[in-house]
């Protein structure tokens, strides 16, 4: 008998007859997949191409499950008859900490649906767990849970500008403020200079140089030398007023309610500041990195506020708080907020347990997000913004946010050794680049060095922050990754200062005394353009005050035999590698048939024989 395509069997699973004679459709790999027809008038047939599901006047619901071994059929009969076609995050500001997830169930019986790890950890009412599905998705293990109304609960941490902890040695205070003084001096002296109307990256790297200037502040604050602290402060006014009083930066978008770069607009559209680059200020027109690039604005004039410039809060609050509503515009039953823009954050997707960067753009591997800490600094910069201003609202709103931002950063960015989410093959790298809807990769969109993975999700650093998102255990864990890039040698490019910063920055989580001996042979003028030597000091000072760190475990990593040559790349395709891939390449990349390595590939260039 010639075998089809498919063997069908179908019945309304849920049945006594379906679970006993399990009734189930076998594709030709083997993979055996439930099928269950819900209402009066269904109709299944196989065809020689698939599967037909017909529905009479009477409607008909066909549902299809996976069934990875015999022990799955009774858990994927008891879901078949209730399903969700919806669902929507609920908010009670009298419980900050706690919000919903409420399904939109159709179909008889209990709602079963499947939850991911965080889900896992932070159900506290309304739904139960009710048992290991089997499955696997892009977020690890799935597991089943019961119940229309998921109530999700998390710790929210304090927040605070200034530093509260244990006092600074008082060496270390004497170095951070002289240093603190030569960063004031000299960035206030000769400023970067403002960016031009769409220039490259424009409202990201303006937002970093105002969160370098706000941190100083805040560093010669908590080192007590008040006259440092006010020279930074004007500083901080003088440019973040002259970058508000521009007309060609920013504009509100009535179409999908949101802050928008003016770069991003056609030429011929008339608006002022227009380039035609949609993509421009890395596509925040298409609504891509609004948090990134915003959280920067909002911890400035949070800064400000707290060291009392309430004065230049309240003359600016307008256009201030476009920028911070556009990202993270507070639910209605929090009150206030702003009803042009979307409710509960922009970014924030409430069930995956984190924010996605990108916007209005398609990407194969659906969206994504890099910079885990980075979305954690935005949320926190609100919950600050919030504090400052006497708005506990705000500032709670914004802890709910920081609190799920850094639970998916531990969760999914994050591979410590005690960590499943991802194969031991790929949880190597100790550090997931970029994660998307349905990949995960160990790279950049601007690299894939070591340190450039775990750099982008470390910045900025700040007591508050750093701390919260990366402990000392896990820190333990990247280390041999980071020890093997700063320990490189050619004919492989060695770390550039800007980044060995962020891994001294990492290291003071283990070994602070270390950290600090190595942070004063940083140059001060070759920080990243959102950071300064003070700065670096600073949180190692409060390492070091805190008694951090200490003898680590024996870690293990195979960091040294990650593909930093052709030959060990799995997928050579420009498709089968993201960045390259969103720079709209194809064919081979990694490597071309030359055997030419694209920089967005997963591997180290070497450098050119010319140069070593």
């Amino acid at each position: 008998k010639q075998k089809t395509a498919y063997e069908i069997a179908s019945c309304l699973v849920g049945s006594e007859r379906c679970i006993r004679d399990r009734h189930n459709a076998t594709l030709t790999d083997g993979s055996s997949w439930a099928i269950a027809l819900l209402g009066d008038a269904c109709d299944v047939a196989s065809t020689s191409k698939g599967v037909a599901v017909a529905a009479g006047d009477g409607g008909c619901v066909a549902r299809v499950g996976f069934l990875h071994g015999d022990a799955d059929w009774e858990s994927v009969a008891r879901a078949a008859k209730a399903y969700a076609v919806g669902g929507e995050p609920a908010f009670d500001p009298s419980k900050p900490g706690r919000y919903e997830l409420r399904w939109d169930r159709r179909g008889d019986g209990d709602l079963y649906m499947l939850g991911a790890p965080h889900h896992a950890a932070t159900l506290a009412g309304g739904a139960a767990l009710a048992g290991p599905s089997g499955l696997v998705g892009a977020k690890g293990e799935l597991a089943w849970v019961k119940g229309d109304v998921w109530v999700l609960e998390e710790d929210l941490p304090d927040v605070a500008i200034s530093y509260g902890g244990d006092p600074f040695r008082p060496k270390d205070a004497e170095a951070v403020v002289a240093q603190a003084r030569r960063d004031v001096a000299r960035l206030g002296a000769s400023p970067s200079a403002p960016a031009r109307p769409g220039s490259y990256g424009e409202l990201y790297f303006e937002g970093k140089e105002l969160g370098r200037l706000a941190r100083l502040a805040v560093v010669c604050g908590d080192a007590g030398d008040d006259t440092c602290r006010d020279v930074a402060v004007a500083n901080l006014e003088r440019r973040f007023s002259a970058w508000l009083r521009r007309g060609d930066t920013v504009a509100v978008d009535p179409t999908w309610g949101g802050v928008v770069s003016r770069a991003g607009y056609p030429l011929k559209s008339g608006v002022k500041g227009a380039t035609g680059q949609p993509f421009a200020n890395y596509g925040n027109a298409l609504y891509s990195d609004h948090h990134f690039q915003f959280g920067y604005f909002a911890y400035a004039a949070a800064v400000l506020a707290h060291f009392g410039r309430g004065d230049f809060v309240d003359a600016w609050r307008a256009r201030l708080f476009e920028l911070v509503f556009d990202f993270a515009n507070p639910p209605a039953a929090y009150g206030g907020g702003d009803a042009r823009f979307p409710r509960h954050g922009r970014h924030k997707d409430w069930y995956d347990g984190h924010s996605w960067a990108t916007g209005l753009v398609a990407y194969a591997t659906g969206k994504s997000q890099e910079s885990s800490s980075e979305s954690a600094h935005a949320y926190l910069a609100v919950a600050l913004l919030g504090a400052a201003t006497g708005d506990a609202r705000l500032r709670d709103w914004g802890r709910l946010c920081f609190a799920t931002e850094v639970r998916g950063a531990k969760t999914y960015w994050q591979m410590g050794a005690d960590s499943d989410v991802y194969a031991p093959a790929f949880a190597a790298n100790r550090m997931a680049g970029s994660v998307a809807g349905t990949a995960a990769i160990a790279t950049t969109w601007f690299g894939s060095n070591p340190e450039y993975v775990h750099g982008i999700n470390l910045i900025p650093v700040l007591v508050g922050l750093t701390d919260v998102v990366v402990d000392e255990a896990y820190a333990c864990d990247e280390l041999p990754v980071l020890e093997a890039a700063l320990d490189r040698k050619k004919p492989y490019p060695p770390v550039e200062s800007s980044w060995r910063g962020f891994a001294y920055a990492d290291l003071a989580l283990v070994d602070p005394d270390e950290a600090w001996a190595k942070a004063f042979t940083l140059d001060e003028a070759k920080f990243d353009d959102g950071a300064t030597k003070a700065n670096l000091l600073h949180w190692i000072a409060s390492r070091r005050a805190a008694r951090a760190g200490g003898a680590c475990a024996l870690a293990t990593s195979n960091a040294t035999s990650l593909p930093w040559n052709a030959s060990e790349v799995a997928d050579v395709s420009c498709d089968g590698n993201l960045a390259c891939f969103a720079l709209g390449l194809s064919g081979f990349c990694c490597p071309q048939k030359d055997g030419y390595m694209f920089g967005c590939c997963p591997v180290l260039k070497a450098v050119p024989e010319s140069l070593a």
